[in-house]
């Protein structure tokens, strides 16, 4: 599969080009950003007729950006969750059935920020903090994290006081070979058995470990509220997603939980049946 990315900075000044160029050199997916023409008006018929199938998020004279696929679109999502007043059309996902497997392709034309000094460029962070995952949590014992190092950790639990820590760290596939290297000896050095920062950790987690033996831990239930009810489930992704420091990977924890301990259907235990975002119940 052959898939391209162009900034075609406005796409009535190119469309000729654009055509000519998709006949010439057929791609099977192409990501055009600053298409600068709102959705009515890109031209979507002289495209079809090429063969493919067209999906936009425009906007006028600025931004937008557009999907044309080959193949046909099993789902699309517009825009970045996390901000109902953005207004900015600048990100257009696309999900494909291929005959290896699913195919997710995002096109971004991300924020310039341009001057520093001005509401722009505080726009740029905020869009920045929200196109970033940076956890998200998989039943029952597994954590993705997003910002550098990127990596799975997995949590095996052999007691009440006692947890075995897995971290696999994620690295491009088409990295150079020495890039491989240097990370695969960074990653040991950073989170081995001997890591930098693993050191400060096992500290922690000791002191949270005693603390929680405690007459006051004990005393009263742990709090999950932080950020209750700020969950989304209209995300690109299955879900509940939040943007924001929160507590809902617990929360979603414990209900999961209590739908294993309370003999719920499969349905309900695979999220078949999560619609809304479920707030955390004792």
């Amino acid at each position: 599969m052959r898939i391209v990315t162009w900034n075609i900075n406005g796409v009535r000044a190119r469309q000729g080009v654009l055509l000519n160029w998709l006949e010439k050199n057929s791609p099977d997916i192409v990501a055009l950003q600053e298409i600068k023409i709102v959705d009515e008006e890109f031209p979507r018929l002289e495209i079809e007729a090429l063969g493919y199938n067209v999906e936009t998020f425009g906007q006028k004279s600025w931004n937008g950006v557009a999907l044309l696929s080959k193949k046909r679109f099993d789902e699309v999502h517009r825009g970045l969750p996390g901000d109902d007043a953005d207004e900015q059309s600048r990100l257009i996902e696309g999900v494909f059935s291929t005959e290896s497997g699913v195919v997710r392709v995002c096109c971004i034309y991300l924020p310039n920020g341009n001057p520093v000094k001005s509401e722009k460029f505080p726009y740029k962070l905020g869009w920045m903090d929200r196109l970033i995952p940076f956890v998200g949590t998989i039943w029952p014992n597994t954590s993705f994290h997003g910002n550098q190092p990127r990596n799975l950790c997995v949590w095996h639990p052999h007691g009440p006081e006692s947890t075995e820590a897995w971290r696999f760290f994620l690295v491009d596939a088409d990295a150079p070979q020495e890039v491989k290297d240097f990370l695969r000896i960074y990653y040991m050095r950073y989170s081995g058995p001997a890591g930098m920062t693993e050191q400060d950790d096992m500290e922690n987690w000791n002191y949270a470990t005693a603390g929680s033996r405690g007459v006051i831990a004990r005393r009263y239930p742990f709090n999950y509220q932080q950020s209750l009810g700020k969950v989304s489930t209209d995300a690109p992704v299955p879900g509940n997603v939040s943007v924001q420091v929160s507590e809902e990977n617990p929360r979603q924890f414990y209900r999961r939980w209590r739908d294993y301990m309370n003999g719920a259907d499969w349905d309900t235990l695979l999220g078949r049946k999560d619609k809304e975002p479920a707030s955390f119940a004792a």
